[in-house]
């Protein structure tokens, strides 16, 4: 359409093949000739010119995401791929100078598989490399099953005017303090749908209104926060959920198409599809493998331990594998762990000196004996 033009407007074309080479200029004079407009350069207004010249000047917070990975593995185990999403996410939010809206990740699983452990885990690992104390990242958790009617939203951006609750602190008041925060929206298929379209200006703008504003502010600022929100959500026949066992020693293959599926689930569940569409991604815990929870027992006799002073070198096999089978039985996942661990020791932990033991007997007697 534009080629008589092109020969009009440049004696000397480029070819390449049949068609010719539009340059950039090329382009905007066409452009403007044909909706008969002026050639005027679009200009940034002085202000916003201003305000991000000064955010180019802010210090960027380069995280290392091997050793985050690793610190947060530490307490997250068995989900090494669900692990690596999310540190992409934090390493990439945390040296953005500018960013226009926070990340926004779904974490689906069964329950006890580590989901708001990791969120909670986050901010943490993220905090042992930030050296600047005005960049520390907080840890605010939103249970959404205390959300579950629509005037509940009034808790996020505080109550209407001449309603109860007005001008109170909501629970994301910590945001207008500190903008660097890890916000774990717990269950949100708990959630009203009026608290979903609350959420929905986060997730496109990274701004909220409140109702009233507080210290002289009347936005929360969300772009500098990771936004991680837990599902229950699970997928029929999308994966084989096996019980975990000692004899299980093979992982649940996972689709790539996995988070296209979990989103036409959230929709069918009631979700308005234009929230659905705005989560950055979706990230799936796998069941616990039986060495996993393994690992999670050992680490939680350690820990139960520690409380009382002394260390924990060796535990008598048949006594894991009774926490393992109370664990199983339970159907709650890791989350029964500490749990179980706390109601078996404490006595035994409670009655001794400060040293280092040996875990031994049965789950019905144990011992603790002192390390050689």
């Amino acid at each position: 359409r534009y080629q008589s033009k092109i020969k009009k407007n440049n004696t000397n074309p480029t070819f390449r093949g049949p068609n010719p080479v539009v340059a950039k200029n090329q382009l905007r004079i066409l452009y403007s000739q044909d909706i008969w407009a002026p050639k005027l350069k679009i200009k940034m207004p002085q202000t916003e010119r201003e305000n991000l010249n000064l955010r180019r000047d802010e210090p960027v917070q380069r995280l290392d995401p091997q050793q985050l990975f690793a610190d947060m593995t530490e307490t997250i185990r068995g989900q090494d791929e669900a692990v690596r999403c999310i540190v992409r996410y934090a390493c990439a939010s945390a040296a953005k100078r500018n960013p226009q809206r926070p990340p926004s990740i779904v974490l689906v699983g069964g329950t006890g598989q580590g989901k708001t452990l990791a969120g909670k885990t986050l901010a943490q690992a993220m905090n042992c490399q930030i050296t600047d104390p005005n960049r520390q990242y907080g840890t605010i958790v939103v249970h959404c099953n205390e959300l579950t009617e629509n005037h509940d939203v009034s808790r996020l951006i505080g109550g209407s005017p001449n309603y109860v609750g007005y001008g109170d602190e909501n629970v994301l008041s910590p945001l207008i303090a500190n903008p660097y925060q890890v916000i774990v929206f717990d269950e949100i298929e708990k959630a009203a749908p009026r608290v979903l379209d609350v959420l929905m200006g986060a997730l496109d703008s990274g701004e909220i209104m409140m109702s009233k504003p507080i210290d002289g502010k009347n936005m929360l600022d969300f772009r500098h926060s990771i936004l991680l929100f837990t599902s229950n959500l699970r997928m029929n026949n999308a994966t084989s959920h096996k019980k975990i066992g000692f004899e299980s020693d093979s992982t649940d293959v996972v689709p790539e198409d996995m988070s296209v599926r979990y989103r036409e689930i959230m929709v069918s569940q009631g979700m308005r599809r234009e929230i659905v569409a705005r989560f950055s991604d979706i990230v799936y815990f796998r069941p616990l493998l039986a060495e996993t929870v393994i690992d999670i027992i050992l680490l939680e006799i350690q820990k139960c331990a520690e409380e009382y002073g002394f260390d924990i070198n060796y535990v008598e096999p048949g006594i894991l594998q009774s926490l393992y089978d109370a664990v199983q039985l339970s159907g709650f996942g890791a989350r029964m762990i500490r749990r179980i661990v706390s109601n078996r020791f404490d006595l035994l932990f409670a009655t001794q000196t400060i040293g280092s033991y040996d875990l031994t007997g049965s789950i019905e007697e144990p011992v603790l004996t002192p390390s050689i």
